[in-house]
């Protein structure tokens, strides 16, 4: 009896010490340091986005557009957003040129796109709908507007290298946008300096909307508009969007690698619970075996 309870506990001491080795915590306080470290530094990250969200939106939040449905079921995607959230532009565009787009669209950034006339109408009209006074832009029933390939080669020879139109600086969100941006960027050209804005403004060849850099406004029929700036925590509105969605993007970035740290911690940390446990069992084992080897071996002297 007394030896086939020592063969089982020898069984399960050689069992216990499989499944040590199979459980590889060898190296795990090593991989914890690292794990630590990296969920620290991830969640600094997504401290500083969150900071910066928080920052701009102030900025970001006087564009956004918030409405009730107009009826039950009512298809929201049918409504695309206000301009400025729809623009698509890179950092480095929105640092240079952001304050000249802002000005080429003026209070258009703030208007709404919706995919048709009838959308339009159905928020316009329902009572209690809308939250504020608001322009739509109906995809299906705007007429784009653009400059001819010839305008803006002759201001390209006007002005070599210090002038581009609005529409190349920007695009849209999806291609099916393509029309509202065309009828809020498609006739403005953006100019360098306020030499060249006059000579895309006022030659004849042209005689196209021009803004400067610095927001200056020369419009082919001898009108000049400047001095007022956007005054923001970023140099333009569309830039303080594209640092806003940055952000954003960002912040998803970091705390989708936050989880997967999380988890990779988590699962070193039940490993080296499990290696306690076993660890436990093995020592218990070891004792009761080497209790049942004293008294086989006194029973058989």
């Amino acid at each position: 009896e007394i030896q086939g309870k020592l063969q089982r506990e020898q069984a399960r001491i050689a069992e216990l010490k499989q499944r040590m080795e199979a459980n590889g915590t060898n190296d795990a306080a090593a991989d914890l340091i690292s794990l630590r470290n990296e969920k620290n530094r991830w969640e600094q990250v997504i401290a500083e986005e969150r900071a910066k969200i928080d920052r701009l939106r102030g900025v970001v939040g006087s564009v956004s557009f918030k409405y009730r449905d107009p009826h039950p079921g009512f298809d929201r995607s049918l409504v695309r957003g206000p301009v400025a959230e729809l623009v698509s532009l890179t950092e480095e565009a929105a640092e240079e040129y952001g304050v000249a787009l802002e000005i080429a669209a003026g209070a258009k950034l703030h208007h709404v796109v919706v995919e048709t006339d009838t959308v339009a109408k159905t928020l316009l009209d329902k009572p209690g709908v809308l939250t504020r006074r608001t322009t739509m832009i109906p995809l299906n029933r705007i007429q784009p507007r653009t400059l001819s390939a010839e305008k803006e080669a002759a201001a390209a020879a006007l002005a070599p290298n210090r002038v581009r139109s609005a529409l190349s600086l920007i695009g849209p969100s999806d291609a099916s946008l393509e029309p509202a941006m065309k009828f809020v960027f498609g006739s403005t050209l953006i100019c360098d300096d306020e030499k060249a804005a006059a000579l895309c403004a006022f030659d004849g060849r042209v005689c196209a909307r021009a803004v400067t850099v610095a927001g200056d406004v020369y419009e082919p029929s001898g009108t000049l508009t400047g001095g007022s700036r956007p005054s923001t925590q970023t140099s333009s509105l569309l830039e303080a969007m594209v640092r806003f969605r940055g952000a954003q993007e960002a912040l998803a970035r970091a705390e989708a690698a936050l989880a997967q740290v999380r988890a990779r911690l988590e699962a070193i940390e039940a490993a080296q619970d499990t290696a306690a446990q076993l660890a436990n069992d093995l020592q218990l084992a070891e004792a009761g075996a080497a209790m049942l080897a004293r008294q086989f071996a006194q029973c058989a002297s």
